[in-house]
C-alpha cells in the first residue's frame, strides 16, 4: 500500500510540474505567436512600431524579433509602466525596446513617421490620430482589425539615377518643397573628406524605403581605406532595416569632383525589389528590398556599369567603364600634407598605399554594350 501511495503522490507532482510548465510555456509563446501574426497579417518588415497599452512588456518584447525593427510602447499606467520597464530589462533589450509614459489622448510622435501600430484598444486616442502618425503603407492592428494608411497620390517614389531610365530628372510629387523640420536624423553625421570619393555615392527610393551606397568607414582620418555598403533605411523615420557589405568599391583616392557619374547608377528599385552590384567590377543582383537577402545573380553581366530599368525590362551596360582616372590630384601648394613621405604616394604622399582598393586605370578605347534582360528570368532579349 505504501509503494503504490508513493507512486500516486510521484505522479501527481510530476503532473503538476508538467502542467507549471505548459502554463509559463504558453504565457511565454503566447506572446510570440501573437506577434508574429501581426506581422504577417500586415507584411510589415522593419521599422518603428508602436504598441499602445504595455501590460507586463511580453507582447512588446515579442514585437522585435529583429534589429530591424524598433519598438516603443507607451500606457498611461505607472505600475505597467514599471513592470514592462522590469521585463525588457530581464531580456537586455532596453533601448531597441522602451515605455514611456503619455497622456492618453495624444502620440508623442510627428506626422507619417509610426510603421505599425498595435493595440487592444486606442481608448481615448481618435482614429484621425492615429492615422496621422501612420506613415504610408504603415499598418494599424487594434483588437486583431487591421486598417492601412494609403501611399498618398502626392508622394512619388525616385527609383534611380535621374528618377526614370529616360534621364528625366523630375517626379510627380508635389509634396516635397523649402524644408520646415527635421523629420529624421542618421549616421553618417559628416562626409569623409573634400579630398577624396564622396561618402555618399548614390541614393535611390521606393514604397517608403530609402537605399544608398555610403562609406561607413570612420570620418576622423580622411586618409583610412573605405568601407563602403548599400544601406537600406526606412524613409519617413530613418530607422536602418539592413545593410549589405560591398566586397569592394572604387579607390578612396578618387577625387570627390571627379566620381565617375556610372558609380551613381549603379541601383534601380522596383516595388520591393533592389537591383544593383554588390562590388564594383561585378554583376548585377536582385535583391530583396525588405531584407536585404539576395534573390538572384544575373550570369554573364559582369562587369556591369549602370543599371536602368523601364517598363518590366533591366538595361545593363556591361564592359570597361567611361575613363575618369581622376585619382590624388589634391596637393597641398604643390609640397607633401606629410613631410618627409613619398609624394609619389596616395594623397601626396599622406595615405595608406596598401590598405586602398586597386585604381582602375583609363583605357585607350574603353568598350561596353548594352544588355536587355527579363529581370525574373534571367533571359537576355
Amino acid at each position: 500500500m505504501k509503494t503504490k501511495r508513493r507512486s500516486s503522490a510521484k505522479s501527481i507532482c510530476l503532473l503538476l510540474v508538467l502542467c507549471m510548465l505548459s502554463v509559463v510555456t504558453a504565457q511565454t509563446e503566447g506572446p510570440k505567436q501573437e506577434a508574429k501574426q501581426i506581422l504577417e497579417t500586415t507584411g510589415i518588415k522593419g521599422g518603428l512600431i508602436v504598441h499602445i497599452g504595455c501590460g507586463d512588456g511580453k507582447l512588446t518584447v515579442a514585437l522585435h524579433v529583429s534589429d530591424s525593427y524598433l519598438v516603443h510602447s507607451i500606457d498611461t499606467d505607472g505600475v505597467d509602466i514599471a513592470k514592462a520597464r522590469a521585463y525588457i530589462c530581464s531580456k537586455n533589450l532596453y533601448g531597441p525596446v522602451s515605455v514611456a509614459k503619455y497622456n492618453g489622448k495624444t502620440l508623442p510622435y510627428g506626422d507619417n513617421i509610426v510603421n505599425l501600430i498595435v493595440a487592444d484598444t486606442l481608448g481615448n486616442v481618435s482614429t484621425e490620430e492615429a492615422m496621422r502618425v501612420l506613415t504610408p503603407l504603415g499598418a494599424m492592428v487594434v483588437a486583431g482589425k487591421k486598417t492601412v494608411k494609403p501611399w498618398p497620390k502626392d508622394i512619388d517614389d525616385w527609383p534611380q539615377y535621374l528618377n526614370k531610365a529616360d534621364n528625366n530628372a523630375v517626379a510627380k510629387d508635389s509634396v516635397v518643397g523649402p524644408p520646415r523640420y527635421v523629420q529624421w536624423v542618421d549616421k553618417p553625421t559628416w562626409c569623409r573628406s573634400h579630398m577624396g570619393i564622396p561618402t555618399v555615392a548614390s541614393l535611390v527610393s521606393s514604397n517608403g524605403r530609402l537605399f544608398s551606397i555610403e562609406d561607413t568607414a570612420p570620418p576622423d582620418n580622411p586618409f583610412l581605406p573605405a568601407a563602403f555598403r548599400i544601406v537600406a533605411r526606412d524613409a519617413f523615420n530613418g530607422k536602418e532595416l539592413w545593410t549589405r557589405k560591398i566586397t569592394r568599391w572604387e579607390s578612396v583616392t578618387m577625387y570627390i569632383k571627379c566620381q565617375p557619374v556610372q558609380q551613381q547608377r549603379r541601383m534601380a528599385v522596383v516595388g520591393d525589389t533592389l537591383y544593383c552590384t554588390l562590388q564594383l567590377e561585378g554583376p548585377t543582383s536582385a535583391v530583396d528590398a525588405a531584407t536585404g537577402e539576395v534573390l538572384k545573380v544575373y550570369e554573364n553581366t559582369s562587369p556591369t556599369q549602370e543599371v536602368a530599368y523601364d517598363q518590366g525590362i533591366l538595361f545593363l551596360n556591361v564592359g570597361d567603364r567611361f575613363n575618369t582616372s581622376a585619382y590624388n590630384i589634391v596637393k597641398l601648394k604643390g609640397r607633401p600634407f606629410v613631410e618627409g613621405v613619398d609624394p609619389a604616394g596616395p594623397f601626396h604622399g599622406a595615405g595608406f598605399k596598401e590598405g586602398y582598393a586597386p585604381e582602375i586605370k583609363d583605357k585607350a578605347n574603353p568598350i561596353s554594350a548594352i544588355f536587355a534582360i527579363d529581370p525574373r528570368t534571367g533571359k537576355e532579349l
